[in-house]
């Protein structure tokens, strides 16, 4: 019903090893009788649990072997990601997961990667959302399909899940943080979901047609509304309308979120037509007069200073006054300056896919680069990653005859994407250098 797998796609399942991965792949594997598509299982070692964690990649790779499919693994230390980015354990392992994801794409050509999202999970993402405070569109749930990944188990409660693994003799290991309620999402699946059972049996359920129906409310109002800028008036906008405009235009411009607490005098004055001015988070303002908006910064930033070279071997300070170290990976060559820092980013840049030199500059209005098999707007990306605006400035862009090679901390191309050295030119782009012992 959904198109989540099309004949000849390559399909990897996330396996955790836990029943619902197990569940999916098992599926996935007797649905290759029907639609001829190539299945592999891939798994994330955290670094986090220990021999518990070694045993379940264990576990993880004899599956695979049993089912004879291809099978890709590879360890990550999570907890040290998470200290050096100022991370949750949970959003530093997300996102080792969608790196090494892309990576594994690129690498192997997989299309596709299942997840072994269920039912339950939607219930425990919208009761998260609604007791930290959500909208219609966080009442959504989780999407069964978003960009390369699909959830096709999404349809089956975890009661489901369990009984087809026992009807079908499926092995699988259970990860004991599941029961840990030191976490929030583990006390909703654990003592929340229970005692709403008591009163409906079949909460999940009904909690699943809400997520289903906001979907649907949600699309259809993001369809309706036009678009806005700081010309556009908007006395006469309903607030369905106008709260959207307004979130997405700040999301847009300071690249993180306003909570209602902000919205709601916005959305007022700008209904009003008065005349304000209402402070934001992180130094930025919303200025309201006559029903048109503009949000800026507080104090107004300066213009970074226009800038475009050649990045040869060596060590180049950029008009921005960070560092970026340019070099042959595979050489023998030593760093020529010792420097310590605050902010800095590694990258490899594969030979083969660089034409002409290379050189960098300031980001300029429309620039995008491909990644991940698609063209993406560095402006976008930026928001989405949520590179502070006060750093975006400072942060230069690397191309080539070709087009843009990388942007760091934000993307870099397919055709140069690399996380080895061999055959490589590394990068290292350090945004507050200071010579060693020089205090911060």
């Amino acid at each position: 019903e959904q198109h989540l797998i099309e004949p000849g796609d390559s399909v990897c399942v996330c396996f955790s090893g836990g029943p619902d991965s197990a569940v999916l792949l098992h599926i996935l594997f007797q649905l290759r009788d029907r639609i001829p598509f190539r299945l592999s299982a891939c798994h994330l070692h955290h670094g986090i649990r220990g021999e518990e964690a070694d045993r379940d990649e264990a576990f993880c790779r004899a599956q695979a072997m049993k089912y004879g499919i291809p099978y890709f693994s590879t360890k990550v230390d999570v907890p040290a990601l998470a200290e050096a980015n100022g991370l949750s354990l949970e959003e530093a392992g997300r996102l080792a997961r969608y790196d090494w994801f892309r990576s594994l794409a690129l690498e192997t050509g997989i299309t596709t990667f299942a997840t072994g999202h269920q039912k339950n999970d939607v219930a425990e993402t919208v009761l998260y959302r609604i007791i930290r405070g959500t909208t219609v569109d966080g009442l959504s749930g989780i999407p069964v399909k978003r960009d390369f990944y699909i959830r096709p188990i999404l349809f089956l409660s975890r009661e489901d899940v369990l009984l087809y693994a026992r009807q079908n003799g499926l092995r699988y290991v259970e990860d004991r943080t599941n029961r840990d309620t030191d976490f929030v999402r583990n006390r909703i699946r654990l003592s929340l979901i229970p005692l709403l059972e008591d009163m409906n049996p079949r909460v999940v359920d009904a909690i699943g047609r809400l997520a289903e129906y906001s979907s649907q409310d949600s699309s259809l109002i993001e369809s309706l509304i036009p678009p806005a800028d700081e010309d556009t008036d908007f006395r006469t906008w309903p607030d369905a309308f106008l709260q959207r405009a307004v979130a997405d235009l700040f999301e847009e411009k300071a690249g993180s979120s306003l909570c209602h607490y902000h919205l709601r005098p916005i959305c007022s004055a700008l209904q009003s037509g008065t005349c304000t001015t209402i402070e934001l988070p992180d130094g930025w303002e919303a200025a309201c007069a006559n029903g048109k908006l503009s949000i800026r910064k507080a104090v107004p930033s300066e213009e970074p200073v226009p800038f475009d070279l050649e990045l040869m071997d060596g060590c180049h300070v950029l008009p921005s006054g960070c560092l970026i170290e340019c070099d042959p990976a595979d050489g023998d060559r030593t760093p020529s300056r010792k420097n310590v820092h605050n902010l800095s980013t590694e990258i490899y840049l594969r030979k083969d896919g660089i034409h002409g030199t290379i050189r960098c500059r300031n980001r300029l209005p429309g620039d995008s680069i491909r990644e991940f098999g698609l063209n993406k707007k560095v402006k976008k990306l930026c928001i989405e990653r949520k590179i502070p605006p006060e750093t975006r400035g400072s942060i230069p862009v690397v191309y080539d005859d070709d087009g843009i090679l990388c942007v760091p901390f934000v993307a870099t191309a397919d055709r140069v994407f690399s996380k080895h050295p061999d055959g490589c030119v590394r990068l290292c782009l350090s945004l507050n250098p200071r010579e060693e012992g020089e205090c911060p």
